[in-house]
């Protein structure tokens, strides 16, 4: 995970999102996990248990469960859609101004605010045949 310090805008921190998602998911092999089911709670548990350990340190992002690595790029993906600048024209949130506390709340706290509830929605609009998506995310479904 790369010059996180070096992001000075919302905008940034889901452009970091995104390249960090995209990063992963060819490091891993793997995609974000686009089913309609949330994970269990144990399984919550260990996904924010190896955010927060990322969080701390980075290169500790790279080895973690199987199991978890599909909703980590899962959470990258929701916090880079919710930054996107029509979304932020919406919200009206202030500057950032530390973007390590930025991305723990939109991993961890945000996650729960919306992005869960929100997440399988967005694995039906992907799910969609017309769907308008970048061609690196309809390549994941």
């Amino acid at each position: 995970m790369n010059k996180l310090h070096e992001v000075t805008s919302w905008e940034g921190l889901g452009q970091w999102c995104w390249v960090q998602m995209l990063c992963l998911k060819r490091a891993w092999q793997i995609a974000p996990s686009f089913c309609g089911e949330l994970p269990s709670p144990e399984s919550e548990e260990s996904i924010d248990s190896h955010v927060r350990s990322m969080l701390r340190s980075p290169e500790s992002f790279l080895v973690m469960p199987e199991e978890n690595k599909p909703w980590i790029l899962a959470r990258l993906l929701f916090g880079s859609g919710l930054l996107q600048p029509r979304n932020l024209r919406l919200l009206g949130i202030s500057e950032l101004s530390d973007p390590g506390a930025a991305l723990r709340f939109l991993l961890l706290e945000e996650w729960y605010n919306s992005g869960r509830e929100s997440w399988p929605s967005v694995c039906g609009a992907i799910a969609e045949p017309n769907n308008a998506l970048p061609c690196e995310i309809a390549s994941f479904s």
